[in-house]
């Protein structure tokens, strides 16, 4: 979720200028004031996960219908909508995110449901509003709505870290033409039995042109594992590729591709989990009249 979360939030606003033949593109990633962004994600996704060991873990899934090895095929497809004020006289503005729709479907090879939890379906409904001072930050964060669990107020951290955390490292980046920039961000994935394992990430945003207002970038991004606990041994691998298109005039983003690949395997006394999966991800964005 948290990477569904974190690529459906992520809108640069850009402008291109002219140098003779250099072509710049100045990078803005925080929320702009004054504006309703309509955001579409879509994604599917392949896992085959198997455990290993632990007869208690296996037996409980096997219980519920699941054997492993088990491959997962999952396809989700999201709605939100970004909401922002005007700038106010200290140069903050109001912000608000509505999550609308959301659909998720797991099934197995043979194509039986898999009865996983889809926690962005829980959001639906619900809004995140705060407010977004003169210097970036989110103030006076809350989220409402009817379905609003004190466990979905718990994930506050983790969305407001998604909304603006990482992307700070870009903000007011300038690239010209075959240049490149790069995005450090972290990530928590769950396990059974286990404390979530922590992996970091950079991605490499190279310009490779500018045509007509429209800027394209390419994306390569690569994981490494983060610190987790001494006693349990992982080993990880895993990298992306992908597309962001970005309309100048209009600073916003309008489309995004990737593809991401990723291998887990984790020992933990007696219990060992594999995986191996692949993701890909479109999000396409809009600007709408109040």
């Amino acid at each position: 979720m948290k990477i569904g979360i974190k690529i459906a939030l992520l809108s640069f606003g850009c402008f291109v200028s002219m140098g003779g033949a250099a072509q710049t593109v100045k990078l803005t990633l925080l929320p702009q004031p004054g504006r309703i962004v309509d955001i579409h994600n879509e994604d599917s996704s392949k896992m085959i996960l198997n455990l290993i060991g632990d007869s208690e873990l296996i037996e409980n899934n096997r219980a519920r219908g699941v054997t492993f090895p088990l491959q997962i095929d999952t396809r989700r497809r999201s709605h939100q909508e970004m909401v922002t004020s005007p700038k106010k006289n200290d140069a903050s503005f109001s912000f608000r995110f509505n999550f609308l729709e959301a659909s998720t479907e797991s099934v197995d090879k043979d194509g039986n449901v898999l009865p996983i939890r889809d926690a962005q379906s829980e959001f639906i409904g619900s809004t995140l509003n705060a407010e977004i001072g003169a210097d970036g930050e989110f103030k006076s964060i809350a989220i409402e709505g009817k379905n609003v669990t004190p466990e979905l107020k718990s994930l506050l951290p983790q969305i407001i870290e998604s909304l603006s955390g990482s992307n700070k490292s870009l903000e007011g980046a300038q690239v010209s033409l075959g240049e490149s920039i790069n995005q450090d961000f972290s990530l928590d994935m769950p396990m059974p039995k286990l404390q979530p394992i922590k992996l970091s990430g950079t991605t490499t945003y190279t310009l490779i042109s500018v045509n007509d207002g429209i800027a394209q970038f390419q994306m390569k991004t690569i994981f490494t594992l983060g610190k987790n606990p001494e006693e349990v041994q992982i080993e990880a691998s895993g990298s992306g590729t992908g597309t962001m298109e970005y309309d100048v005039k209009k600073q916003l983003m309008r489309k995004l591709l990737s593809v991401t690949s990723m291998k887990l395997k984790i020992i933990a006394g007696q219990l060992q989990i594999e995986s191996d999966g692949v993701m890909q991800q479109t999000m396409t964005q809009s600007l709408k009249t109040k």
